[in-house]
């Protein structure tokens, strides 16, 4: 692995370790069995975790890379800077989420390593980056179009955590709240749509 920052790698790990050892006093192991049983626990304390020292260390960090000031002055309006919090903590909601998701609540070296590169290739464009957003409204065949580095395809089961940031589960407990979900979804694959 090439680290390109030091400092925002060691933050990064703090961090993780940070919130997984805050996650892992708030569930009940008996609980969290599966993926989808740490997706929930994630979502449910995520509030709590990012006022957590090490993580807003993490947020400062991203606000101050010039990657990120870049990619956020082309889609944010000068007076409004609350986007750049959005920003951020999303990202990191998405780092922990990632981890968490995949490996438990337990850190491991090897594993954040892996994840930590992921997270480099996306800031410094070397990743492909995923993108997916709903499509309403749209007759479809069952086939998938695909155009370039573009699909429009059927909604799977799992797509519901990425589109809308919460497990299948809240979603179908609150769809009174959400409406229902799409048929369709449109999903970017690409270098070229970074970030």
């Amino acid at each position: 692995m090439v680290v390109v920052n030091s400092n925002l790698e060691s933050d990064c790990r703090d961090a993780i370790k940070d919130g997984l050892e805050f996650l892992n006093g708030k569930v009940d192991k008996t609980k969290v069995s599966n993926r989808q049983d740490r997706r929930s626990e994630i979502f449910e304390h995520r509030e709590e975790m990012a006022k957590l020292p090490s993580i807003q260390k993490l947020l400062k960090d991203l606000e101050n890379l010039p990657e990120l000031k870049r990619v956020i002055g082309l889609i944010t309006p000068k007076t409004q800077k609350p986007i750049d919090t959005i920003f951020t903590v999303t990202f990191i909601y998405g780092f922990i989420h990632d981890y968490g998701e995949e490996h438990g609540f337990v850190f491991d070296e090897n594993k954040f390593s892996l994840l930590y590169s992921k997270l480099e290739g996306y800031i410094y464009e070397t990743a492909d980056y995923r993108y997916i957003s709903p499509v309403f409204n749209l007759r479809l065949e069952d086939v998938p179009i695909t155009i370039d580095d573009i699909t429009i395809r059927k909604i799977a089961e799992d797509d519901l955590p990425d589109l809308y940031g919460i497990s299948e589960e809240y979603f179908i407990g609150n769809i009174m709240l959400f409406g229902p979900p799409p048929d369709f979804v449109i999903e970017v694959k690409s270098k070229k749509y970074n970030m």
